[in-house]
């Protein structure tokens, strides 16, 4: 038996209340997964965000292409060097494409130097 599809959060609570945040939840109804426009598209929607001001973390660089043909800032999260991740070949590709604009292993420290700066 197929368990059901629970809401969740995008984003939670932030620690950086300077940085601005917008939060949202798929529902089974309207779930369209990443790397869809449209997921995008309804969100920055939904929330009256300009893509030109917004932040997109993830951790697989192909599902940074439609937010940085939008407009938004495209960060790609890896694994630090101190541990070991197995991943598939797939998972790693595109660190070096024109839609990954950052590339970090450390989120809290180019957080905090977004902070500083």
């Amino acid at each position: 038996m197929a368990r059901p599809i629970t809401p969740r959060p995008f984003c939670r609570g932030s620690a950086w209340p300077h940085i601005s945040r917008r939060c949202s939840t798929s529902s089974p109804a309207e779930l369209e997964p990443k790397p869809a426009p449209q997921t995008y598209q309804k969100f920055l929607a939904r929330h009256a965000v300009d893509p030109a001001k917004a932040v997109m973390f993830e951790d697989l660089a192909r599902n940074l292409v439609v937010p940085h043909e939008l407009g938004m800032t495209t960060v790609l999260v890896v694994p630090d060097g101190s541990r070991e991740v197995v991943r598939e070949d797939w998972e790693l590709e595109g660190r070096d494409d024109p839609y990954v604009d950052h590339v970090t292993d450390d989120l809290t420290g180019f957080l905090q130097g977004l902070v500083r700066s």
